[in-house]
């Protein structure tokens, strides 16, 4: 670790978990075993109170899109 590194800490929000795996090699991979920075993975899916776990909510105005619902987001 080098000692006068100052730590990053990274909460990754996200839909996908699996995609962020490739950030176990390279540079990335690097400065994480050096105390360069770290990172929490939060899926938003396991926060809905739906049955089947959607968080996704309609776009207003009806333009293209994804709008995430507020509620997962706020737990």
């Amino acid at each position: 670790m080098i000692p006068s590194a100052p730590s990053l800490h990274c909460h990754i929000l996200t839909l996908i978990p699996e995609i962020w795996h490739s950030f176990t090699h390279g540079v990335i991979e690097r400065a994480k075993r050096q105390g360069i920075w770290q990172s929490k993975l939060w899926n938003v899916r396991d926060f809905s109170d739906r049955p089947d776990k959607r968080v996704d909510d309609r776009p207003f105005a009806g333009s293209p899109g994804m709008v995430l619902q507020t509620q997962p987001l706020e737990k």
